[in-house]
């Protein structure tokens, strides 16, 4: 494997660690900490999430393309380390560029650091820090940014859902496509104008809303948070 998927490899596994241990220490069912909880979305809602977040994904590649940062920081090393695998190595790198962020960052920063600022801070507040958190956490100023816009559907995602799972979906599948794409060398056929960012980012905000609506109730003895806070 290369070198540099092999710290992938151990930048993902220190993050699933933080996550467990954190809620290891809280206390209470780990599983539940981490947000590994059923929730009350059904396959067709996690479908319409989905939809949404590429939508959303694509929206901010088209303004960073135009913007002439996409192929910069660390965007631009993902792309070439996803770029120059071939064979066994790129069936690596998608598993350890697109499935392993999926489980180890929602795990720590919507499984549990989100849960823990809604309960305590309330929805929209616990869902845009952990957002940021999730942000900073990429360490590169563009790929952050990005991210936190990602994290902020995310998160109200999982604050609907009542649990992490919709959201390793929508992360896991977009970071396969991306990772797919740069292995491929194709470019994104998405026109890079203004009016198809709005129209992405407003198909994004709508199968956002779409998706609340075909939620479930929660299961009997099911809560979201210890404080029953109320929906964003």
């Amino acid at each position: 494997m290369d070198e540099r998927l092999r710290m992938a490899v151990l930048s993902q596994a220190l993050w699933l660690a933080a996550a467990v241990l954190g809620a290891m220490m809280a206390g209470g069912s780990v599983r539940e900490r981490l947000g590994l909880v059923p929730g009350r979305l059904r396959w067709s809602g996690i479908a319409l999430a989905l939809v949404g977040f590429l939508a959303l994904s694509l929206s901010g590649d088209a303004m960073l393309r135009i913007l002439d940062l996409r192929n910069t920081g660390s965007l631009r090393r993902i792309d070439e380390l996803a770029s120059q695998q071939t064979s066994y190595n790129a069936l690596a790198a998608l598993v350890v560029l697109g499935l392993m962020p999926a489980v180890a960052e929602e795990l720590l920063f919507r499984g549990f650091i989100q849960r823990i600022l809604v309960d305590r801070l309330g929805a929209w507040v616990g869902i845009v820090i952990a957002a940021a958190l999730f942000g900073l956490g990429h360490a590169d100023p563009v790929h952050g940014s990005a991210a936190f816009i990602l994290g902020l559907f995310l998160g109200t995602l999982t604050f609907i859902a009542g649990g992490v799972g919709p959201a390793m979906v929508c992360h896991g599948l977009n970071n396969l496509l991306g990772v797919a794409v740069a292995a491929s060398g194709w470019s994104s056929p998405v026109p890079s104008g203004l009016m198809t960012i709005v129209a992405l980012a407003a198909a994004a905000g709508l199968a956002l809303w779409m998706t609340h609506r075909l939620c479930d109730p929660f299961p009997q003895g099911e809560l979201q948070t210890n404080s029953g806070d109320a929906e964003p």
